[in-house]
């Protein structure tokens, strides 16, 4: 594995992430983007 991979991700305050099935939704004060991630991909 990457050690990049490894490193957590700061969520800035006022960014929502929502998680739903392999949909990943990111809502903040610029917009939102949907990507879906590939099943393989863990995301916790």
């Amino acid at each position: 594995m990457s050690r990049l991979g490894k490193i957590p991700v700061v969520i800035p305050a006022g960014v929502e992430i929502t998680l739903v099935e392999n949909l990943l939704t990111v809502k903040g004060p610029k917009g939102t983007i949907t990507r879906e991630i590939k099943k393989d991909i863990a995301v916790t």
